[in-house]
């Protein structure tokens, strides 16, 4: 296990290589997911092809067509599931559909974004909850008990969620649901241990999100 301060380090040097740009595109949107096209000779061609056919049905969600394929921008990873459900029918058996990752915004230094979550869940389960937040190292953790449901709200950077979605409708009969959105950018340097060993897979992929969110 990599302490904080090895994951700082890595995220500071690697960023610092990056060629720096005027903007960050869509701040708004913190997930992305590359698709390409298995079959297709031309990623382009492709991409604009899914472009035309999603974005009319789908307002929430920004499609950048590229020669690498078809990149997906949304605000969570729920907002992903239906636009690519319906890719996987429009070209079934032909797309490599890529995984859910996280946008970075970078800068000096590097910032991650951080989420508001609300989850409203029956009293069944409101203590794994509560507890599976706390593991995510979410801050300011504030419960309301109701007669019929338990809300729990709290701010947990968005790395730190990924797959959450899943995890919560496995964990609670899929009788709970969530609401998330971003609250604020805040420093990686400020990451803790354990955010550091969550990313310990996935942290090149998460890096990549920062001149993928640039291109």
């Amino acid at each position: 296990m990599h302490s904080a301060a090895d994951w700082q380090e890595s995220v500071g040097a690697r960023s610092a290589a990056l060629p720096r740009v005027a903007r960050f595109a869509h701040p708004e949107f913190v997930i992305e997911r590359q698709v390409r096209s298995h079959v297709h000779p031309f990623q382009l061609s492709f991409a604009s092809d899914a472009a035309r056919q999603l974005a009319s049905r789908f307002p929430g969600v920004h499609f950048e067509p590229s020669r690498r394929g078809l990149k997906l921008l949304a605000r969570d990873e729920l907002a992903l599931e239906l636009p690519i459900g319906v890719l996987s029918a429009l070209y079934p058996g032909q797309l490599d559909l890529g995984i859910a990752r996280v946008r970075y915004r970078d800068g000096d230094p590097v910032r991650e974004p951080v989420m508001f979550v609300e989850v409203r869940t029956p009293h069944a389960f409101y203590a794994p909850v509560r507890l599976d937040l706390v593991e995510r190292e979410a801050q300011g953790v504030d419960t309301e008990l109701g007669l019929r449901a338990a809300i729990v709200r709290a701010e947990v950077q968005q790395a730190l969620l990924l797959g959450y979605p899943d995890w919560l409708a496995r964990n609670s009969m899929g009788m709970a649901s969530v609401y998330l959105r971003l609250k604020h950018y805040a420093p990686v340097a400020a990451l803790s241990g354990s955010l550091s060993g969550s990313l310990s897979g996935s942290l090149s992929g998460s890096l990549a999100g920062i001149p993928a969110a640039r291109a």
